[in-house]
Formats: C-alpha cells, sequence, structure tokens
C-alpha cells in the first residue's frame, strides 16, 4: 500500500526550511501511522532520526501536549489534544462547511454510506464520511487517506489529470509501493471515467463495498469528489450507477462552482 506521505516534495534547499520542524512532524505522523505506543528505539527505526534527536523532540511534543509518555513501558503516542486540529479545521474552513448539508441531504436520498474527499499529494483525504449503513468504526471517522487509484474519487482526480501526469503518478506509485500495480488496466479505467464523468470502484476499501463517485470542479479544477459507498450484499455496481449517480452528481454540481 502506497505510503501517503512518502511523495511529498522537499524544501530542504530552501533557506526558509526548519528541518527541527520538519522532524517534529515525522515524528507525530510516525505516531499517528503506529497501531500502538512506539518506543524510541521504534521511532527511531521507523523515521530514521537518533535516539537523542528523538528524545529532545519527544520531550518538546509532551510538554506542548501533542505527545504522552507511559511511565510504565517508557512508549509514546498521541494525546486527545491532537483532535484540536482536526475540530478548528472542520469548524472554520468555508468549504467543508458549506458541503456538509448537502453531504446530509445526499446520505437521506441514497441511505447509504456517503462520503467527501479531497487531493492531497497521491491520495484522497476524507473530509465528510456520513454512514448510511451499519459499519467498522473507522469508517466512520474524517482524515482517512487512501491512494488516488485505489477509491472512486480518486479515479475522478487522476481523470482531471493529463495523460502525463497520470502516467507519472502511476509509474511513481508502481516503483515506491506497488510494483505489480496493473498500470495499464488502471490506466483505462481512469480513461473510462474521463469520458462518462464519474468513477466507480467495484471493490472499494472497506472491502465488501462498491463506491460511486463525482467531481466537485471550482473553476473548471478538481477539488474535491462526493461518494456514495453500498454494500456488495444489498446492491450491484450497475444497480448503484442507476439509483444513485443522480443524487451524487446533483451534490457534486452544486458544491461546484
Amino acid at each position: 500500500m502506497l505510503n501517503p506521505r512518502a511523495t511529498r516534495p522537499a524544501h530542504r534547499n530552501d533557506p526558509r526550511f526548519l528541518s527541527s520542524v520538519a522532524r517534529g512532524m515525522s515524528m507525530i505522523e510516525c505516531l499517528a501511522d503506529a497501531v500502538g505506543p512506539r518506543s524510541l528505539t521504534e521511532l527511531a527505526q521507523d523515521t530514521g532520526l537518533p535516539i537523542p534527536t528523538l528524545q529532545r523532540l519527544t520531550t518538546t511534543l509532551v510538554d506542548a501536549g501533542y505527545v504522552e509518555k507511559s511511565p510504565k513501558s517508557k512508549r509514546y503516542r498521541l494525546t486527545v489534544q491532537t483532535l484540536d486540529l482536526l475540530y478548528y479545521f472542520l469548524s472554520r474552513d468555508a468549504f467543508a462547511k458549506s458541503a456538509w448539508p448537502y453531504m446530509v441531504r445526499l446520505r437521506e436520498s441514497v441511505q447509504h454510506n456517503v462520503s467527501l474527499s479531497l487531493p492531497l499529494d497521491q491520495t484522497m483525504i476524507f473530509l465528510h464520511r456520513l454512514p448510511g449503513h451499519r459499519g467498522s468504526y473507522e469508517s466512520t471517522l474524517p482524515g482517512r487517506r487512501s491512494p488516488m487509484h485505489t477509491v472512486a474519487s480518486g479515479h475522478c482526480a487522476l481523470a482531471a489529470k493529463t495523460n502525463r501526469q497520470i502516467e507519472a503518478y502511476l509509474d511513481e506509485t508502481r516503483k515506491t509501493s506497488e510494483p505489480s500495480l496493473d498500470t495499464k488496466a488502471l490506466y483505462a479505467l481512469v480513461q473510462t471515467c474521463r469520458g462518462r464523468g464519474y468513477g466507480l470502484v467495484a471493490e472499494s476499501a472497506p472491502l465488501g463495498f462498491i463506491s460511486l463517485a463525482c467531481p466537485v470542479l471550482h473553476d473548471g479544477r478538481f477539488v474535491a469528489g462526493v461518494s456514495v459507498h453500498a454494500p456488495r450484499t444489498v446492491t450491484t455496481p450497475e444497480s448503484l450507477v442507476k439509483t444513485a449517480l443522480p443524487a451524487v452528481s446533483i451534490a457534486a454540481t452544486s458544491l461546484s462552482s
């Protein structure tokens, strides 16, 4: 699986670049990706940073309240204070606020899970996720990132790119994370998405779901994807297109400008 943070451009040659801040963010992201609390040794393995540096970073972040250290195990994890960042973004971002009522109406209309996702690096990050079916706890949480080629909204994002940009994305993905990726087949799916105006993934995350997405465009530029996700046990790709596409298209068009 693609590491969603591995493709960020480097700015280390910029004189304004602060390596200490970058290292601190690297450690926070490492803790965010970890299944459980991490020791200094594990953090060193994950980040490539020396333990003395990590000791300074953890001490600083513990003092700031974003990381806590278990007095027994001496392991580190993020604290609930990190939720402040998500709350303040969602409560102050104009697009997130304006999109919410449309997503609520869409969920009521289609009676399936719906989501709004934005492109970030080579991934899609979920801004809103409204459950229509009983599912996993994680499937309702905002902030999840998925590689573009694995989700229907990502197909819409790729379809908005030039052919050269699509090929560069597929080459990078195959080179860095998924060498067995069938780039020709995926490229054909993206071209199909471009032609019909919506993305369709017959087996999406969480597994067992079918996803359909339409693009949100601002001045002709792709900015987000509106998606519906339905269990394979209750529908088929063809049926989902027939029953949900009109409502998804209306929501995406309403959010476009």
